[in-house]
This record gives C-alpha cells, structure tokens and sequence, in this order.
C-alpha cells in the first residue's frame, strides 16, 4: 500500500481527493475528506499537504506524518479548486515542493 505521502501528490497531480485518518496534536483522530493542492516539504524533512478539508469547510495544512491512514477518492472539478483553493502562491522559506496543482489558473 502507498504511503500517505504519495497518496498525496498522486491526488494533487490527478485533482482527486483525499479520505484520511488523521491524529492532531492532541493524538485525537477524526476521519476527514481533503483536496490537497500543494505537497511540501521543509528543511526538517517534515512534509506538509496544504489543502481544503471538507470537514473544517476552510484550507488547512496537515503534516503527512499525522495521518495514520489515506485513501484516494473522487476526481474534483477545476472548478471546484479555482473556488475553494484560491491562492496562486505559497510563500515558502527554504523549503521544496514536492507536488502541486497544475493546469488551473491558465
């Protein structure tokens, strides 16, 4: 099985969603539905999926090594990422991407 890490930039790069299992700092675990839009990764190592979580109905940014469990799931319209994932950038400092949504802003 994939990882949660490849899970993710397979559904950044074919616009799918997400369904994970993810533990927050508190190790309380929630079932959740996201549209990752950007996959990074910091100086540390430590791999962050910036997405729209379903759940929290807002973008959010969720570290990989939290979630215990990820599933791919449906194909999200462009639409519905040019409405919901509104930024065009992400202001990182010395950190590297690792996927990000392609093909919808032109």
């Amino acid at each position: 099985m994939a990882n949660a890490i490849e899970l993710s930039v397979l559904a950044v790069n074919q616009h799918r969603s997400l369904l994970i299992e993810y533990e927050d700092g508190q190790n309380r675990s929630t079932a959740r539905t996201i549209k990752p839009y950007w996959v990074t990764q910091n100086k540390q190592g430590c791999v962050y999926v910036h997405a729209y979580c379903d759940m929290r109905q807002e973008e959010r940014t969720f570290r990989a090594d939290r979630m215990q469990s990820a599933e791919l799931g449906e194909e999200v319209p462009a639409e519905e990422y040019l409405t919901k994932c509104h930024k065009i950038g992400y202001p990182m400092v010395g950190g590297t991407f690792l996927a990000q949504v392609t093909g919808l802003y032109g």
